[in-house]
């Protein structure tokens, strides 16, 4: 299926730009092709940035004319999405299969209406669908329902890191990113971490040896000190000075960092400041050396990066694809 999908959420009453934001993130795990999700509301404060926002009057007063509107565009799909929707493992063949079908409600494995009363602590995943609609008063966000491992593993935020490079595409890449910012962990590199004042998470080097001299100059900005510092060891043994020590994918210090932020759990990467191309540091100074040739421990590990890593710049936007 080679047309863009569009997701649409209409909001209702009681919808919080929370859910929908989750269920954002629910999307991006869990569907592979390409897509749009649109929420249809008259309220869109508080909404990600990766969620394009639609009044419910754009249409007129008629909101399924709208959404029949939107439908009959013939490059493009249209699937309407509860907001009390949740997602079990990957949904790419699933949703072809509905597309395909012409009709939603005869696709076999696809829908699952949740609507069933069970004693929550009894509540079994459905068994028969990888797309679920809690259609009673039973929802995916409330706190005891939430406690179940079906719902908790895939009912949530992606956990998310931002890796800060020292290209001088850094802060415009870092404002393109909207408040899709907020919740992420921030990972900053080398010179990035004493030169750039933001709050980091992580901060990682190819560079140990560099460490004694670069952490005094944090130190000295009043940036924060309460981050995990990850260092170059072809041995993964930890550098003198630092938390713990990683080898390397051959990348230069974006792709370090990337590998450092899988091996710390997060399951996407957004990168910013990280171009691979001849592009001067945001502090002024031209890059002593060819950067190209890094650019082959990329394409050998584009397997772990695909629909996992984001660029907003670059060679490695245009080899990765960007974040929205």
């Amino acid at each position: 299926m080679n047309r863009e999908v569009f997701f649409v959420v209409v909001a209702k009453p009681d919808t919080k730009p929370e859910y929908v934001n989750i269920l954002a993130d629910c999307l991006r795990r869990s569907y592979k092709g390409r897509y749009k999700l649109i929420c249809m509301t008259d309220n869109s404060e508080g909404l990600g940035d990766d969620i394009t926002a639609i009044s419910l009057r754009s249409g007129g007063d008629n909101v399924l004319d709208y959404l029949k509107q939107l439908h009959s565009n013939v490059n493009h799909i249209t699937l309407i999405l509860e907001p009390e929707t949740l997602f079990l493992g990957d949904i790419t063949d699933t949703v072809d299969k509905v597309i395909n079908s012409g009709h939603i409600s005869s696709v076999d494995g696809a829908y699952s209406f949740y609507e069933y009363q069970y004693e929550w602590g009894k509540m079994p995943p459905p068994v028969d669908a990888k797309i679920v609609y809690f259609d009673s008063i039973t929802k995916p966000w409330h706190a005891a329902y939430r406690k179940l491992s079906w719902i908790k593993n895939n009912y949530r935020h992606t956990k998310r890191a931002i890796v800060l490079g020292s290209a001088d595409t850094l802060q415009s890449d870092l404002a393109s990113l909207g408040n899709i910012r907020e919740g992420a962990a921030i990972f900053v590199i080398n010179h990035t971490g004493f030169k750039f004042p933001i709050r980091a998470d992580y901060w990682v080097t190819l560079h140990p040896e560099c460490w004694h001299e670069w952490l005094p100059k944090r130190k000295a900005a009043g940036f924060n000190m309460d981050f995990k510092s990850i260092g170059y060891n072809a041995l993964n043994q930890t550098p003198k000075g630092m938390d713990r020590g990683s080898s390397d994918w051959g990348g230069m210090s974006g792709l370090f960092a990337v590998k450092c932020a899988f091996e710390e759990g997060f399951e996407e990467v957004i990168l910013c400041g990280v171009p691979m191309t001849d592009t001067p540091y945001f502090w002024g100074n031209k890059l002593h050396y060819k950067i190209l040739p890094y650019r082959k421990g990329w394409e050998k590990h584009i397997d772990k990066l695909k629909g996992r890593v984001y660029s907003q710049s670059g060679w490695t936007k245009e080899l990765l694809g960007s974040f929205m």
